[in-house]
């Protein structure tokens, strides 16, 4: 090859790694922004979920702070949210500066000349380019927009179990589509939308009925300091209904669609206690009298259980001392989901204010397990949002590595091995090369740098040859390291010795990590 050819060559050569490098810094920076965008869109989600957990009965703290994020995270002029009321659209929150009337009190028809008329009835999304422009299509809406000013507009619906409550809509004062990353991004904020919604609308159907029930607060303020726990609100309610209805007992019991579970007991001895666990989880059927509210979804009233010939567990009674109980259902949209239930020592009937006093009772029951229920659903997107978020940035760091480690790739094995042990929780991280006859570290990183020196100073290794063997034939050598010599005990916490691995009880040497 003659001197110009190859200089040919080391130039070709030269601008296909430019090329590279600039293709890797294009994806850096597209990386970047995913991440830039990732932690906006988080930070939003952490915003919402702070607001619903300071303001479980207020809906307009949320619904502000949702239309704002939409609009500044969708890159919007303005946002509004609107919820269904009969044939109309009634403005319940608004961020910008096109402002339509006062939040509560203005309407728009509930029709399809208005893209969020046509968005609630049909139950999808519409987005259209220059609403100004379409008087024929969206009369009312074309309308609107030339007297405010805005061209674009998008209309999602808030959808709850195949139904629309209402729509959040953006507009832009340009034409300018949104995105399909927006438009996805605008279908989260009404799914958390939906979410405070329903909240509210649980919390104030649960105010309502116990307006005169001072007694019933106690369990409110429970469910709302205990969003992801049901277990303390299921002990109040046993407790409170126990009490109210001037019982001797009192249960709570879920169902999962095929068995009953105990979820707390009040007033019971820890012997009495300890016996009905063991009776959990059970089927239901109509020997008890859970059992026949599961079935029904109707109140059970046995006045008498030992005049009751299908009543199977006269022994329990006996034994707990109780004959009257009454059973309640948990009914979440009419499908029973658990039992609450009172007993008296004494036979006879509980009074039509005790049942109705129970049925409260239950209501609250549901909108506990409800309530967890949308908070865990929150939390689960959450963390996907961060572990998304985590993997990006280490990805990002890799990437930034090899794009200035031209020359270099120690810096690349280092960030890999420290950004592989960070993401999956593990105590060692190892980068290993392999040349064809022996194997090299190329990074190590660990939970215990006192021992990195020992372990890196037995590479190169031959395949099948493992690390703790290694070290066992090197530190055994040393006469105080030897299991006959005076005084010596393996140490469980000196991860890098060969004894650790070899010579303390079977128990710890499960534990030891089996490096290779």
């Amino acid at each position: 090859m003659t001197y110009g050819e190859a200089h040919e060559d080391l130039l070709a050569e030269i601008t296909a790694l430019r090329e590279h490098v600039a293709s890797q810094g294009r994806r850096i920076a597209e990386l970047q922004a995913a991440l830039a965008q990732a932690t906006d869109q988080e930070a939003a989600t952490s915003q919402i979920l702070r607001v619903i957990s300071r303001s479980p009965a207020e809906i307009r703290p949320v619904l502000d702070t949702v239309a704002e994020s939409a609009a500044r995270l969708c890159e919007s002029f303005d946002a509004d949210i609107w919820r269904r009321d009969g044939d109309r659209l009634v403005l319940i929150a608004h961020h910008g500066q096109i402002s339509a009337g006062p939040i509560g009190e203005f309407t728009l028809s509930l029709d399809r000349g208005t893209a969020g008329g046509r968005s609630v009835l049909d139950e999808r999304t519409v987005q259209v380019a220059d609403m100004q422009a379409e008087a024929d299509e969206f009369p009312e809406s074309s309308e609107n927009a030339r007297r405010l000013g805005f061209r674009t507009i998008l209309s999602v619906p808030l959808m709850q179990e195949g139904v629309a409550l209402g729509a959040i809509i953006l507009r832009r004062t340009e034409v300018q589509l949104f995105s399909e990353r927006q438009v996805a991004l605008l279908r989260t904020f009404a799914d958390q939308a939906v979410i405070a919604i329903e909240n509210v609308r649980l919390f104030k159907e649960l105010e309502a009925r116990n307006r005169d029930l001072t007694a019933t607060s106690d369990v409110l303020r429970v469910i709302a300091s205990s969003p992801t726990d049901l277990h303390p609100v299921f002990d109040t309610i046993a407790e409170q209904a126990m009490r109210l209805c001037e019982a001797t007992f009192g249960w709570v019991m879920t169902f999962d669609g095929r068995l009953l579970h105990l979820g707390a007991l009040a007033n019971v001895s820890p012997e009495a206690a300890k016996a009905l666990r063991r009776q959990f989880p059970w089927t239901p059927g109509r020997g008890a009298a859970a059992g026949r509210t599961i079935s029904s979804g109707e109140v059970v009233h046995i006045p008498d259980v030992l005049d009751d010939p299908e009543y199977e567990f006269r022994e329990q009674a006996h034994t707990m001392d109780y004959r009257s109980v009454l059973t309640v259902p948990l009914l979440h949209q009419t499908r029973p989901i658990g039992v609450i239930a009172v007993s008296r020592t004494q036979p006879g009937p509980f009074s039509a204010e005790h049942i109705q006093l129970l049925k409260t009772f239950a209501d609250q029951a549901v909108i506990a397990i409800e309530n967890v229920r949308l908070f865990t659903e929150l939390e689960a997107r959450n963390s996907e949002l961060t572990e998304t978020l985590a993997r990006q940035t280490a990805t990002g760091e890799v990437l930034r590595a090899i794009s200035q480690a031209q020359t270099d790739a120690q810096p690349v094995f280092e960030i890999i091995a420290a950004s592989a042990r960070r993401l999956c929780g593990a105590a060692y991280a190892q980068v290993q090369l392999y040349d064809g006859e022996l194997i090299h570290l190329a990074a190590l990183e660990s939970a215990n740098p006192e021992g990195d020196a020992a372990i890196r100073a037995v590479y190169p290794l031959r395949p099948g040859v493992r690390v703790h063997e290694r070290l066992a034939g090197e530190r055994l050598a040393e006469p105080s390291r030897r299991p006959d010599a005076e005084g010596w005990r393996p140490d469980r916490n000196d991860w890098s010795r060969p004894d650790r691995a070899r010579l303390v009880p079977s128990d710890a040497d499960r534990s030891a990590p089996d490096l290779r």
